[in-house]
């Protein structure tokens, strides 16, 4: 497994990481702050563990495993204005309490974020400004991470899709707490989900964004990455 320390790409550069896991200690990276860069970090077959803080001011951050991708209690991901992407493609994306995921620059104004799993989707406290926060969850659920009364999620729109649930209903209730203008839901199973401001349910659309990694081909082709690449989500 990799162990990376801390990384630091100005102005419009980029930090493409791959390796099988990405564990601690991870000491987090800087690129910024320039709209141009870019950052991608991928555990291609394991988990990719944030200990720390990454902070890109208005770029693009792709955080991806093949794994978990879990976020330790005292780990920051900042990226005020820009766009974030994170995706575990084989297990559950997880954010301890006290953890913090924030897009949100001043004045309230944020960036899109996008986070996928194919199982679980557990946060605390996710900030997207006044921006897109979409969660989805292949074959999983979508809950809180912590068992508080603080906004979960903050955004201008959320988009919500779940396999199994999203929030949990019962004796364990523990719904998620948002704070968004317009959400989007769909879930196989029970939704539970408690609003602090006042929110429309309708269609919701945004444009997400992904880094791409260094890739080889069969035939030995070299692709450079580093690439933003965008995906346009609707959701009725």
């Amino acid at each position: 497994p990799a162990q990376a320390g801390g990384r630091r790409a100005e102005r419009a550069g980029q930090f493409l990481f791959r390796s099988p896991q990405i564990v601690p200690p991870y000491s987090g990276g800087r690129a910024g702050p320039d709209a141009g860069g870019t950052i991608l970090l991928e555990a291609v077959s394991g988990t990719l563990a944030i200990n720390e803080i990454i902070d890109i001011g208005e770029g693009v951050l792709s955080l991806i495993a093949g794994g978990d991708v879990a976020f330790a209690a005292a780990s920051q991901v900042l990226n005020p204005k820009g766009r974030l992407d994170i995706e575990s493609r084989g297990a559950s994306v997880l954010q301890a309490a006290g953890a913090t995921i924030s897009t949100a620059g001043t004045q309230g104004a944020g960036g899109n974020v996008q986070i996928r799993a194919f199982n679980d989707i557990a946060l605390s406290n996710v900030d997207a400004g006044d921006a897109v926060l979409a969660l989805r969850s292949t074959a999983g659920r979508v809950l809180e991470s912590g068992d508080d009364a603080a906004d979960d999620l903050i955004a201008g729109s959320l988009i919500l899709e779940s396999a199994a649930s999203v929030g949990e209903v019962g004796r364990r209730a523990a719904p998620i707490e948002v704070a968004a203008a317009k959400i989007a839901a769909a879930s196989k199973g029970d939704l539970s989900i408690t609003s602090s401001r006042a929110m429309a349910v309708d269609s919701v659309s945004a444009s997400f964004s992904r880094v791409t990694a260094i890739e080889v081909d069969d035939t030995g082709f070299v692709s450079a990455g580093g690439r933003i690449v965008d995906a346009t989500l609707v959701l009725a």
